[in-house]
């Protein structure tokens, strides 16, 4: 069941400026000013508090997470959520407008493995990124706009959907 709803996903609640059209939602929104559109003041809440107040059983299975380079901020405010477990798996999208945001994907992908959340380039096939598997290089050298899937290294079926994404069909040999 996907909703829809007019907020600001952050690393704290309260309000904030946002950059959309007036009186919808609007999936182009962003705290970064858009040409043509003034300001306007929303509400921010933390995607923790999302998962926590909006869905209707104790645990996401997937969060997907596309925010303009936003991400980081929101990945924060999720960070007491993932450490219980309510969301099984990520994605999130990683493009240049991560650095127009002041955003890294190293300090993401750090902040999740401290939580013991297991991420994967989405490229050719799956390339691990996290810990001691950061591939610097492979995404480097890979697409500006890719995704990341990240899942907590307990979850017993992270293999499964890893293999299920591989666009081959196969995974990496690496023992996870």
């Amino acid at each position: 069941d996907v909703q829809f709803m007019r907020a600001i996903v952050s690393n704290s609640s309260g309000k904030s400026q946002i950059w959309a059209q007036q009186g919808e939602v609007d999936l182009e929104a962003s705290l970064t000013p858009r040409a043509g559109l003034a300001p306007v003041e929303e509400k921010a809440v933390t995607l923790g508090l999302l998962v926590k107040k909006s869905l209707p059983s104790p645990q996401a299975f997937l969060l997907l997470l596309s925010l303009n380079g936003h991400e980081h901020a929101a990945l924060q405010g999720v960070q007491k959520s993932l450490k219980k477990r309510l969301a099984r798996f990520l994605l999130f999208e990683v493009s240049p407008l991560w650095s127009k945001a002041g955003q890294t994907l190293h300090d993401s992908l750090s902040l999740l493995w401290k939580i013991r959340y297991e991420c994967f380039a989405s490229l050719d096939k799956p390339v691990p990124v996290s810990g001691d598997f950061w591939d610097k290089t492979a995404v480097d050298n890979g697409p500006s706009r890719f995704y990341i899937f990240c899942g907590h290294a307990k979850d017993s079926d992270l293999i499964k959907v890893l293999r299920f994404i591989s666009q081959d069909g196969t995974l990496f040999e690496t023992d996870l």
